[in-house]
């Protein structure tokens, strides 16, 4: 017979194996989970009605894209901005796939001269001594520059499907100054942004956090003025323009670092010369998959628009600026001139308040003059000759925004149009 008492302990033994072997298989498959759970969640605290709480497995960026990106949160559930039509809110790319130029380099015209044509186009802005022009042939295959204006952090923002421009002051994100990158999705034809402290999505074209924990938390961004104008026009306006350089190995892209010093920097692999975007710029009822049945102006009409000033929004046709030359305009309480910049081919709007007193705009001779003291105003807001030129006045700029009409109407069902 066998000896019970050694058959006994090799079962016991046997089974403590296999309990050890279970325990610790059973801690491998939740250490994920465990982890997980002891990140914070990518919910905002806010709880009223204008906000709610969901998984967004689909849409948000997945555990391993947040890691990805070095943002810690549990995307098991995320705060939605309800106004969010969610049918709208597309995945495209991973975050990043689309890489965002973090540490830009300008050049002179002369040199921009060799790989621009006159014809091409460029956002602008001016600051003080400072013009900018960031071509879109650059912006089309990055969407988002991280700038610096001066003392003034910027991001300069593009999106190809809506052919909007938009430029914004960057923020402070929980003592962190922020960065954006390229998010892979697309809301309503226009450029989905997420900024790289807290993963949340932040729309173009409002400029609010939509999705993340961020919701409700952050205020809108501070829109600065940025105009679109052929190169030719722009660098005549501006010789001494700053370019947009196309990037190369030696800087930051899509928040990672340079991959070459400097000695060994080469242009990044991106032809800069096509346009990714050619066939569905020249399909004028192509609509990135947004609804429009409008019938004032065409889908893909330019124009200028301005958001949100006393609640109220407008665009302006840019061809009916042209034809007028200027337009005293209001929108809500804020007196606006609305005027034709001969020089860059583009339209500015301005505030029509100059210390208390509100003027009145007309083009006279090819000059803007008011007609209360006759001054003579440049194109980009400054007193030149007249009162209020020994004054050293400045109209104050208001930030507007060029895009596709289609976009504008899509996030500004309310918006009055001028189309004379």
């Amino acid at each position: 017979m066998p000896d019970l008492s050694k058959l006994t302990l090799i079962i016991v033994v046997a089974a403590l194996v296999g309990l050890l072997l279970a325990l610790a298989s059973h801690s491998s498959s939740q250490a994920p989970d465990a982890k997980l759970s002891s990140l914070p969640t990518c919910t905002s605290d806010r709880s009223d009605s204008a906000y709610k709480d969901q998984p967004l497995t689909d849409i948000y960026f997945s555990q391993d894209e947040l890691k990805s990106i070095g943002v810690g949160c549990n995307s098991k559930s995320v705060t939605l901005l309800k106004s969010v039509n969610l049918s709208m809110l597309q995945v495209y790319l991973a975050p990043d796939a689309i890489q965002s130029i973090d540490a830009p380099e300008f050049e002179p015209s002369w040199t921009a001269d060799s790989w621009l044509s006159d014809d091409d186009l460029v956002l602008t802005l001016t600051s003080g001594d400072i013009a900018r022009a960031y071509p879109t042939a650059i912006l089309n295959w990055h969407e988002i520059v991280n700038d610096q204006l001066g003392e003034v952090p910027v991001v300069i923002t593009f999106s190809p499907p809506a052919n909007a421009g938009m430029a914004f002051e960057r923020p402070m994100i929980n003592g962190k100054l922020a960065t954006f990158g390229t998010s892979g999705r697309i809301y309503q034809s226009d450029l989905v942004m997420y900024d790289r402290v807290t993963g949340s999505f932040w729309s173009q074209m409002e400029g609010r956090p939509m999705v993340g924990s961020l919701v409700g938390q952050s205020e809108q961004l501070k829109q600065i003025p940025l105009g679109m104008s052929r190169w030719g026009d722009w660098k005549r306006a501006y010789p001494k323009t700053e370019v947009l350089a196309r990037p190369t190995t030696a800087i930051a892209l899509g928040g990672k670092p340079a991959i070459d010093p400097p000695h060994l920097a080469r242009l990044v692999s991106r032809n800069y010369s096509i346009n990714p975007y050619a066939r569905y710029l020249s399909d004028r009822l192509d609509t990135f998959g947004t609804p429009f049945a409008d019938t004032r102006l065409g889908a893909k009409t330019l124009i200028t628009g301005v958001q949100s000033i006393d609640g109220q929004s407008r665009a302006y046709l840019k061809d009916s600026i042209e034809k007028i030359g200027s337009l005293n305009d209001q929108l809500g309480e804020t007196p606006l001139v609305v005027v034709w910049n001969p020089e860059t081919q583009d339209v500015s709007i301005f505030q029509r308040a100059v210390k208390d007193q509100v003027l009145q705009f007309l083009v006279r001779g090819g000059e803007l003059v008011d007609t209360a003291t006759n001054t003579e105003w440049s194109f980009d807001g400054k007193a030149l000759d007249g009162p209020y030129a020994r004054e050293g006045a400045q109209l104050q700029p208001v930030a507007s925004s060029t895009a596709f009409w289609f976009v504008w109407l899509t996030f500004h069902p309310e918006t009055d149009l001028y189309a004379e």
